[in-house]
């Protein structure tokens, strides 16, 4: 870029540039920060986990609202509880398998062939032994 006085008599500063404006300059360094805005107003509270709540109870969904939460105490006894049926008796939590009505024990021999009677759930529900007859030709 070329510079020349336009007329005798300008200041140095008075310079005006020949041609078109030339490639822009490294940006300089960042200055101090501004002071500190007045802070806006509030917004409404924030919804998180209510307030209370003691040893042993449990946040809960109360109905299908956003943020409806309570705290509850869980429950004492977990279903399924009460009478066993079925082929479970007993009470709930620790039911036992129903007698099926065949006596535990051994059936059959060399002599003898267990017939094994089954429910539909699999299980044992007769036993009946015949005795094997021996035939010769």
């Amino acid at each position: 870029m070329a510079w020349y006085y336009t007329e005798p008599r300008r200041r140095r500063s008075e310079l005006e540039p020949v041609g078109g404006a030339g490639p822009a300059g490294p940006a300089g360094p960042t200055g101090p920060a501004g002071p500190q805005g007045a802070p806006g107003t509030p917004g409404t509270p924030g919804v998180g986990v209510p307030t209370g709540g003691t040893t042993g109870q449990q946040l809960q969904k109360t109905s299908a609202t956003d943020y409806a939460t309570a705290w509850v105490s869980p429950p004492t006894s977990l279903p399924p509880s009460g009478a066993a049926s079925g082929s479970l008796a007993g009470t709930y939590p620790a039911p036992t398998i129903a007698p099926s009505g065949v006596t535990a024990g051994t059936y059959g021999t060399a002599r003898t062939i267990p017939t094994i009677t089954l429910n539909i759930e699999g299980r044992v529900t007769g036993v009946t032994v015949v005795t094997l007859i021996a035939q010769w030709k």
